[in-house]
């Protein structure tokens, strides 16, 4: 629920943003996932907002995307844990474990 009261006249408005979605996990591991959502169902967003500085208000309306429905399909490539898809553990390529962010070797220039 979006509500604007207290800005100037043409600004005081109050309406419902209601999205929704609905998915379907498949594939072994519930690797892939079909999707489809739908964006301002009431059809009543108005994409208002109000700026407020030291030195001025600012009452901004703008052109949004209203109701539409977007269908998405998302695949996992693999796990990012560690293991290999056998579960054996993938250390043998850095010894202890992952290197810190940031240090040579993980894929970040050194200093």
């Amino acid at each position: 629920y979006q509500a604007y009261q207290g800005l100037s006249s043409s600004f005081n408005q109050k309406y419902y943003l209601w999205n929704a979605g609905l998915g379907y996990k498949f594939m072994k591991g519930n690797a892939c996932v079909k999707r489809i959502t739908a964006y301002d169902i009431l059809n009543q967003n108005r994409s208002i907002q109000r700026n407020v500085t030291q030195t001025y208000y600012e009452d901004v309306r703008t052109k949004v995307l209203t109701r539409y429905l977007m269908i998405t399909f998302t695949y996992k490539l693999r796990k990012f844990n560690g293991k290999g898809e056998d579960g054996k553990d993938m250390k043998m390529f850095f010894p202890g474990g992952m290197p810190p962010p940031g240090t040579p070797g993980h894929g970040m220039p050194g200093r």
